[in-house]
């Protein structure tokens, strides 16, 4: 899994990595990591927790 990351193959396909697990695992870790790694390749990158994403729905819906 850790290579697939950083060879960025998830970017080069167009999937996205949703990061599942128990508190305290280190899944914001990884994401930021790999979010950083992106950056340093010339790769934008967009970085929301699963709450901030349900917030936007939830707005974008209501309007």
């Amino acid at each position: 899994m850790l290579s697939e990351l950083k060879s960025f193959a998830f970017v080069l396909e167009h999937k996205t990595v949703p990061l599942f697990g128990n508190s305290g695992t280190g899944k914001t870790h990884l994401a930021i990591a790999t979010g950083m790694h992106a950056c340093e390749h010339n790769y934008r990158v967009m970085f929301r927790t699963a709450t901030s994403l349900v917030h936007e729905m939830i707005e974008a819906y209501d309007r």
